[in-house]
């Protein structure tokens, strides 16, 4: 071995060590360093990001600030004032929480009543027992307002400082217009102490109760949403108008609803039929009111079921007398008592009217009974050629308890579930009492006689007040149709044992009709048991 080759391994080997060093002392270098663009992308896509969590915050304390100011207002206007009044109700023992159940019921305007009160009353017990009176009154619904009345007189307002606030003068004035005439009905009356004239009158509730009430409800009334103004003054449903039955005093439901032409009659709901299929015994409208009121007698007085007869005519829209040349007696007579809702004929007159009163007795003709009706009408309205002899009937026996429409209809139904609106003459004995200045409906009756009306003995006070009125025919009580009759009272008869302490005892009366009616289609008597029937 030559003596280069120990130097060339110790030079080496102190090149290793040194290349170790290095390694130990030099800086380690980043294994995937950035490049500068690609560090500027990665900060400006977190960007957006930011400003995004920036906004939601600042959202998120808009809502907070206006939340909290919308219960800081809440607070400031409601919260103070209730407050207020509890340290009043603490410093002040008059006023207390409104406890009346007519009050709760009705939601009057206020929370806190004072006593004693205006009329003396000491509590709300003694109050309530005063204001129970009145419930009839509420319950008739004479005016809308009086709930809110009778609280205000009997639990009045109760301000902070323990002020007493009474009824605006305006509510006390039209509460006593629209009720008076009931009062003697349930045999209730006012407060002696009541005096509308000394009550104060402003649109502050602070001074007195029921102003802005008053002027709500006159909006709400000229208002007539999803309904049909009527007369000016009421609201009828929309089904109503143009069904063929004038409901409106002026007949303005009714105008412009028919497309038929004019020789055609209108059934209502948009149906024509021929004119030459009225009042021929026929039922050929879906509810028969071509065949209604065909038929009246007149001229009799206060005798019922007996008179002229006379047919009424489409062409002139009157009632013309019924001539009696060619009368059949013994299948047209029958046949005429029948449609007026008569069973027999006791007698039959063909009466000269140009001459002398003559009774004569039609030849029968053998004609065929609907032959001879159309013939009949057909004569009453082409007139009697001169002759002037008219047909005098009279009827007996009135067709009790059966309707002119129902006559082969449905069965019966033993539940109102399902049921439907009742037409015009479904139930022609019921009976509507009315009373007051806006005609208030409150009791209702049934007929069964030319004179008579049966109906509940707690129903039948003051029957001497000339606001009564008897609507009878009717099934609609906002509705003013032709055929109701419309009847005052002559007299009364209460059962001998009906107390007005126990409403239910013996409650029944008859009611004598000023003016006997006239049966019809759409007037007919209830039936009576007989004699011999037990009740």
């Amino acid at each position: 071995m030559s003596s280069s080759e120990p130097n060339k391994g110790a030079d080496e080997q102190s090149n290793a060590e040194a290349g170790l060093n290095d390694r130990l002392t030099s800086k380690p270098e980043p294994q995937c360093p950035l490049a500068q663009g690609e560090s500027d992308d990665w900060k400006g896509s977190n960007r957006p990001r930011s400003r995004w969590k920036i906004f939601l915050v600042v959202l998120n304390l808009v809502f907070v600030v206006l939340l909290l100011t919308l219960l800081l207002l809440w607070y400031l206007r409601i919260l103070p004032r209730d407050l207020y009044v509890e340290e009043a109700i603490k410093e002040n023992k008059g006023c207390s929480s409104l406890r009346l159940p007519l009050c709760h019921k009705y939601k009057v305007p206020y929370s806190y009543t004072i006593y004693p009160n205006t009329l003396g009353h000491v509590n709300q017990n003694e109050a309530s027992e005063a204001i129970a009176r009145y419930e009839p009154l509420v319950s008739v619904k004479c005016y809308s307002l009086l709930p809110l009345f009778l609280c205000s007189i009997y639990a009045p307002k109760c301000m902070a400082e323990g002020r007493l606030i009474p009824p605006c003068r305006s509510l006390c004035k039209e509460t006593i217009r629209k009720c008076d005439f009931f009062l003697g009905v349930f045999s209730v009356s006012w407060p002696d102490e009541l005096i509308c004239d000394e009550l104060p009158e402003s649109p502050d509730p602070d001074i007195c109760i029921g102003h802005a009430q008053m002027r709500s409800l006159d909006m709400t009334a000229r208002a007539c949403i999803n309904g049909f103004r009527c007369d000016k003054t009421r609201c009828l449903p929309q089904s109503w108008v143009c069904d063929g039955f004038s409901d409106c005093t002026d007949g303005a439901d009714e105008r412009n609803c028919s497309n038929c032409s004019p020789d055609q009659f209108y059934c209502g709901h948009g149906t024509c039929i021929d004119k030459d299929l009225v009042c021929d015994g026929i039922k050929d409208c879906p509810d028969g009111r071509e065949e209604r009121r065909c038929l009246r007698l007149t001229g009799s007085g206060n005798r019922s079921g007996e008179g002229r007869l006379e047919a009424y005519s489409l062409i002139t829209d009157s009632w013309q007398p019924v001539c009696g040349d060619q009368w059949d007696t013994a299948s047209m007579s029958p046949r005429a008592c029948a449609m007026l809702g008569y069973t027999n004929v006791k007698e039959t007159r063909l009466r000269d009217e140009a001459f002398p009163v003559e009774n004569r007795v039609a030849v029968g003709t053998g004609v065929d009974v609907k032959t001879q009706m159309k013939s009949l009408f057909s004569r009453s309205h082409k007139g009697c050629g001169g002759d002037n002899v008219y047909v005098y009937l009279k009827c007996q026996d009135f067709e009790c308890g059966k309707s002119a429409i129902s006559a082969g209809g449905s069965k019966p139904s033993w539940r109102i579930v399902g049921g439907k609106e009742s037409e015009p003459g479904a139930w022609p004995w019921l009976v509507a009492l009315h009373g007051g200045p806006d005609e208030v409906f409150f009791c209702g009756g049934v007929l069964i006689s030319e004179w008579w009306v049966l109906s509940a003995a707690h129903c039948a006070g003051n029957q001497s007040d000339p606001r009564w009125s008897l609507k009878l025919g009717m099934t609609r009580r906002p509705s003013h149709p032709s055929f109701t009759q419309r009847r005052g009272i002559a007299q009364i008869i209460r059962h001998s044992n009906f107390s007005s302490v126990n409403l239910y005892s013996n409650d029944i009366v008859l009611i004598r009709l000023d003016k006997h009616v006239t049966f019809d289609s759409f007037l007919r008597p209830i039936c009576l048991p007989s004699h011999t029937c037990c009740l």
